[in-house]
């Protein structure tokens, strides 16, 4: 299942939770979700290959914190493939501060190939 593909290789990187976080965790953590999934366009039959954007957001409590841990995840994603991934790339990332929670955070969106 490719969504168990995504946590082994997020879980190598640091603390990670699908969709949402536990409120008592410390940071810096990670969530992910994946935004969506496009298949590829087929004359004769079901896509065999599909490409789906995943949503990275890093929370930390300091700016250095998620840059660290920004650097590490993009070093092991990055251009990898896995079971039925082809590819990773890193798309692009937003920085955030939320002064109520006094928390540093970073979206990374990367592009993942999926072999179907």
């Amino acid at each position: 299942m490719i969504e168990d593909t995504i946590y082994t290789l997020l879980s190598a990187v640091g603390t990670v939770f699908p969709k949402v976080a536990k409120q008592t965790q410390d940071a810096p953590y990670m969530v992910y979700t994946v935004v969506s999934s496009v298949p590829s366009k087929r004359k004769n039959g079901v896509s065999i290959t599909d490409i789906m954007r995943l949503q990275v957001d890093i929370y930390g409590t300091s700016a250095k914190a998620v840059y660290t841990l920004y650097e590490s995840l993009r070093t092991a994603l990055d251009y990898k493939n896995s079971g039925s991934i082809t590819h990773i790339s890193y798309d692009s990332h937003q920085d955030f501060f939320d002064e109520s929670a006094d928390y540093y955070r970073r979206s990374i969106d990367f592009l993942i190939r999926i072999k179907r």
